[in-house]
């Protein structure tokens, strides 16, 4: 019999009894549609707005923040940024916790607070009224013009445009869902001239002015914060062509959190006339050496690293099984990535060892920054077997762990006993650290179980908190 070919030239005999497959197949077909229909429908859940007494009965609120230059970034392993910085004012004026995460794509952050996912995005945003459904804005924390970005005079081959007439014909790139597109086609009526807006999803605002610093685009726009600051980094751009006046910039709620919008107008009214507000724009704008400093390899923006050691730190954490940004975190938080430090208490180096411990780990004041990091790795991942049989949530003992490094071992063998025979929950750090606390009453360090003493450990509760706050900023910028 002749055989069959299909259109890639491979040999199928067997299509002639397809016909024998087809009916059972339907069979099977109609068996498993009957079985979903009577499958009760599952009615999605509700969206859940929160207001401000839900905000402070969590004690936490969630904000978004833009990864940039200037509004939120990593330097010499610092959080730092204007917007980060205000939000951090307002966390302590409201005696709450702020949990950041950050996106660079304003539709995904629109939609997670429509949705009650956040309850503020934090970006230097053009107020306006129905700009997204469920979205509402704050008063005005300040006003800024749109300006084109462009390569200077002596530098562009497109086109050098003086005025905004000039734009007619001219195809400029503006990042999704961001407020340009509706200025631009505003200056289009007001101009009667044609300009092709080419929307892109998967760029910034910051990331198409580099691509024009570059050369590969020859337009786009952006708040003059933003270009006044990565103008310095790219000294080749030109900022002279506003597309309007000043515009009130302000942060984005939802509009159904009436009380959380009474309590941040009210905040904002207040910050705005306070020396602090007035502090970070010289900080960020007038001085930004105070800012952002000029050193582009401690940037995390530009140079997409955390600290000159990254790929060491990376090496030994994979060795005990950590995350590299926990493992950075606490070395930042011990000698700030400082590989000669050395402290009152006599530890040194970038891991901030003791003599007798560093000596056990092989690593000495004349030891590489590999031997040391390699040595402080060690150490944590003895600990971190040591306390295992106490504590066996993974992510509860690394916070132990931390706290052991810093306060010594010892002292945690006394809490555990304690617990013991108090009958003490130490599956959490929270629950070790009461443990550890009982150590600086009579009652508890007079305890014949006790072998290592009096101990008040508040340094160490700062110190851990701080390091896991650290690291999830790290998380939010860096990759695993």
């Amino acid at each position: 019999m002749p055989l069959i070919h299909n259109t890639l030239g491979v040999k199928r005999p067997w299509i002639k009894h397809i016909d024998l497959l087809i009916f059972p197949l339907y069979l099977l077909i109609l068996l498993i549609s009957s079985r979903a229909t009577d499958q009760p429908q599952r009615i999605p859940d509700p969206v859940k707005h929160f207001d401000f007494p839900e905000i402070t009965e969590r004690g936490t609120f969630n904000v978004i923040l833009g990864y940039n230059t200037l509004n939120y970034f990593i330097y010499k392993g610092t959080p730092q940024g204007y917007q980060y910085e205000i939000v951090q004012e307002l966390a302590k004026d409201l005696n709450m916790e702020v949990s950041i995460s950050i996106s660079n794509d304003l539709e995904r952050a629109f939609q997670e607070l429509a949705f009650g996912n956040c309850d503020l995005v934090a970006m230097d945003l053009t107020i306006k009224n129905n700009r997204y459904p469920g979205v509402c804005f704050t008063d005005s924390l300040y006003s800024m013009s749109p300006i084109l970005i462009q390569l200077d005079s002596q530098k562009t081959k497109a086109g050098y445009l003086h005025n905004i007439e000039e734009l007619d014909g001219k195809t400029v790139y503006v990042s999704k869902a961001t407020y340009f597109i509706h200025q631009l086609e505003t200056l289009e009526d007001i101009f009667d001239i044609n300009i092709n807006i080419i929307e892109v999803p998967q760029y910034g605002t910051e990331e198409l002015l580099r691509m024009v610093a570059a050369g590969f685009i020859d337009y786009t726009v952006c708040d003059e914060n933003l270009a006044i600051i990565n103008a310095m980094y790219y000294p080749q751009i030109d900022l002279k062509l506003k597309l309007c006046k000043p515009q009130p910039i302000g942060w984005a709620i939802s509009c159904q959190a009436n009380q959380w919008a009474d309590t941040l107008n009210s905040w904002l009214n207040d910050f705005r006339k306070s020396y602090r507000f007035h502090f970070l724009k010289i900080k960020y704008f007038n001085n930004p050496l105070l800012g952002i400093g000029v050193d582009e390899g401690f940037h995390s923006v530009e140079s997409k690293r955390l600290s000159p050691y990254d790929k060491t730190i990376k090496k030994h954490a994979d060795r005990i099984g950590w995350d590299w940004r926990l493992l950075a975190s606490l070395i930042y938080q011990e000698s700030r990535f400082e590989d000669n430090y050395h402290s009152y208490s006599g530890a040194f180096g970038i891991m901030q060892l003791m003599p007798v411990t560093a000596a056990k780990f092989n690593v000495y004041p004349s030891s590489s920054i590999d031997e040391q990091i390699k040595g402080g790795s060690k150490l944590l991942h003895y600990l971190d077997t040591l306390f295992t049989p106490y504590v066996s949530n993974n992510f509860e003992r690394k916070k132990v762990v931390i706290g052991a490094y810093n306060l010594g071992e010892a002292h945690f063998l006394d809490a555990f006993a304690l617990a013991k025979k108090y009958h003490k929950d130490i599956s959490t750090w929270k629950g070790v650290l009461e443990c550890l606390k009982c150590k600086s009453k009579p009652k508890y360090y007079t305890d014949p179980i006790v072998k290592f003493g009096y101990v008040n450990p508040w340094y160490v509760e700062i110190f851990v908190r701080q390091i896991f706050e650290r690291y999830e900023q790290y998380k939010n910028v860096f990759k695993d």
